[in-house]
């Protein structure tokens, strides 16, 4: 006997649609089929023919930020409301970005480890900013952790004159984004580097010629901010 049955459903598998269910057992779907193959259990759930579909992964999610006063009082203010959403919304696993320029990510990373388990509805996993040689450092630490994911900010963000960026992650460059991929290709599986490409030396000249053309409307952002400043770091990092 199972712990849970959802029968009576439109089951979605990457083949198609059919009519029946599936079997948890431990948390885990132990069998997919027609009503009648499905085993006995202890909670039983009539989907009304409604659709049953795996839940949906969102990659990319910021449970704090810098206008909270820590990262654990952001987490306790947003990720049971949040993540109650995201159930809603079908979501049962989020991916939160942990790191910040001038500060070393394991005390950040082992906060956000005891307030997530202790608020989240869902499954999370974590993205780790590297941004500075300190956080290379931290990597076998972070991936001891489970923290296997490395985000680079491939030469975005860079500070220029009269802006106040230290909440962010800092630029990475060629070099930096190699060494990652180099750490995450030596353990293997489930190792992965994130890449926000963003060529900030061609926005730099665009937004100048921008503002000295006096613009000031919307799609000013977007010429300053060409397909070209993500498309040649995209091609870049390949």
């Amino acid at each position: 006997m199972v712990d849970l049955v959802i029968r009576n459903g439109t089951i979605v598998t990457p083949r198609g649609r059919f009519h029946g269910g599936l079997a948890v057992q431990g948390g885990r779907i132990v069998a997919v089929g027609a009503d009648g193959s499905l085993p006995p259990a202890h909670r039983v759930i009539d989907a009304c023919d409604r659709y049953v579909l795996p839940g949906l992964i969102d990659a990319h999610v910021h449970m704090a930020s810098e206008e909270d006063a820590s990262i654990a009082e952001g987490l306790r203010a947003n990720m049971p409301r949040e993540t109650e959403g995201a159930l809603y919304g079908g979501v049962t696993t989020f991916g939160h970005f942990v790191g910040m320029r001038n500060e070393p990510l394991q005390p950040n990373v082992r906060a956000t480890i005891e307030h997530g388990d202790r608020w989240s509805h869902v499954d999370y996993f974590l993205h780790a900013i590297v941004s500075t040689e300190e956080h290379f450092d931290e990597q076998p630490a972070l991936w001891a952790l489970g923290v296997t994911s490395y985000k680079h900010f491939f030469n975005a963000y860079r500070t220029r004159p009269g802006e106040e960026l230290s909440w962010l992650g800092g630029p990475s460059d060629a070099g930096m984004l190699y060494r990652s991929l180099r750490f995450c290709a030596e353990r293997g599986h489930p190792g992965v580097v994130v890449v926000h490409c963003e060529d900030i030396d061609l926005i730099v000249h665009l937004e100048a010629r921008v503002k000295a053309a006096g613009r000031r409307d919307l799609g000013a952002w977007s010429d300053a901010r060409p397909n070209a400043a993500e498309s040649t770091r995209v091609a870049m990092a390949i």
